[in-house]
């Protein structure tokens, strides 16, 4: 599978050069998408789709706030959702990931999925080389792998 990382910006143009959108997307049989957004943000998508998993957290290692805004960091909830929806698209072509930056939080997944497909972690690395996975996402990302596992 062809892992992609993306910023939100690089996602959103690529999606708007390839006319991608909630009426089409279903149509990207070979692609899935996990839409990863800011607390305070609107993703791309209107709604979930077969092939898109939309995502609200920040990126933080616990929950805080300041003068203007509450973060919210991912959660073991969350990262159970996500690991079933990895699950379900395994077999697809294609993994897109975006977060804000295109690094931290999106890399974590994109990083967990190569790992979890057992894909060439030097592969992955060339392809999405400014990616600094959040150690926090990919390690909640593989408790929730291996507790699924072991209640099989």
């Amino acid at each position: 599978m062809k892992i992609k990382i993306l910023s939100r910006f690089l996602f959103t143009e690529c999606m708007k050069s390839n006319n991608i959108n909630d009426n089409n997307i279903e149509e990207k049989t070979d692609t899935f998408i996990i839409s990863i957004n800011n607390t305070d943000e609107k993703s791309y998508f209107n709604s979930e789709h077969e092939n898109v998993k939309i995502m609200y957290f920040d990126d933080c290692d616990e929950d805080c706030k300041d003068d203007k805004q509450e973060f919210k960091t991912f959660t073991k909830e969350q990262a159970k959702e996500l690991f079933e929806y990895i699950k379900e698209n395994k077999d697809r072509e294609v993994c897109l990931v975006h977060c804000s930056a295109g690094w931290s939080r999106s890399g974590a997944v994109g990083l967990f999925i190569n790992d979890y497909l057992k894909q060439n972690h030097g592969e992955f690395k060339k392809e999405n080389p400014v990616s600094f996975p959040s150690f926090k996402v990919y390690n909640l990302l593989r408790e929730q792998r291996k507790k699924l596992n072991k209640e099989k």
